[in-house]
């Protein structure tokens, strides 16, 4: 078959096979990643400018002189409650899963009088806005002496987080094989040990990626950490991150210093994303399960 013969034959396409369709789906899929990437350009851009070139007509051009000391300022500035954003963030994720697992496993695989009536009882608090239960919580951690601590923003981090993921994690166990937790019953292996060494590895696709949810959900959080903590050594990052970017203007001069702060600020997230990604593929493939 001749290239004119071809190309006359795919034009009788129709539908997404036609190559007229084809086309306009690429076209807009490199639009969308045009558009999505535009801003990150200009931030990096941005961040490698003197404070002389945001002003006039170099506003928009390649920087002529790249400042990359903008980073090191920032840097330094943002590194301390960086950390405290992280660990945070770590200790949330990593509780709520394994609370959530743990709740998800007696709820998939123990049968118990009550079990569906309680299940539905707690997917109930799917609709309830969140907005109304921030001011009971607020006064509860008030009540209990947990202002300004790492406390009083982990722990309704953490029951906010289960309702959703022992709705996920229920589903995904009980579309796990019955014969493996019957063959573990019958081998002698207790309800603990059959859930984080049968249920738990072949979850792992779904912890994956559920754990880069949570663990960007807090890690984002602006609201609780301006209500709770006073104290700016202790506090997570974004309820901060105005004053340190006063602070690193002020130190440095440069204005852009601040956007160098707030590529720095997502650098995190990048590397959360990437390990949770890789572990949810590897995850997948070792379980041997049709998702």
């Amino acid at each position: 078959m001749t290239l004119a013969e071809r190309f006359k034959k795919s034009c009788k396409r129709k539908g997404s096979d036609s190559n007229i369709a084809q086309i306009l789906f690429g076209i807009y899929i490199f639009a969308m990643v045009f558009l999505a990437l535009v801003p990150l350009f200009m931030t990096i851009v941005f961040s490698l400018k003197t404070t002389e070139e945001f002003h006039g007509d170099a506003f928009w051009s390649i920087p002529k002189t790249p400042m990359f000391s903008n980073y090191s300022s920032a840097f330094l500035q943002i590194l301390p409650n960086m950390l405290n954003s992280i660990v945070i963030s770590g200790v949330v994720s990593v509780g709520a899963i394994v609370l959530a697992v743990l709740t998800a496993y007696v709820f998939a695989r123990i049968s118990f009088p009550g079990r569906a009536f309680l299940f539905s009882l707690l997917l109930s608090l799917m609709m309830v806005p969140t907005v109304l239960t921030m001011t009971p919580t607020y006064l509860t951690i008030i009540n209990l002496g947990l202002k300004n601590s790492w406390a009083g923003l982990i722990l309704p981090f953490i029951s906010g987080h289960q309702v959703g993921t022992i709705f996920l994690f229920r589903t995904f166990f009980e579309q796990q094989p019955l014969e493996l937790f019957e063959s573990g019953r019958i081998d002698g292996a207790s309800e603990f040990r059959m859930c984080f060494q049968i249920a738990f590895p072949l979850a792992l696709p779904i912890i994956g990626l559920h754990f880069i949810n949570i663990f960007s959900a807090t890690y984002n959080d602006y609201i609780w950490g301006l209500l709770l903590i006073e104290s700016q050594e202790i506090s997570p990052l974004f309820p901060v991150l105005k004053q340190l970017v006063g602070r690193v203007i002020e130190s440095t001069g440069q204005l852009g210093a601040e956007y160098a702060l707030y590529l720095m600020a997502g650098i995190p997230l990048i590397f959360t994303t990437l390990f949770g990604l890789k572990h949810s593929i590897g995850g997948d493939s070792s379980a041997g399960m049709k998702m």
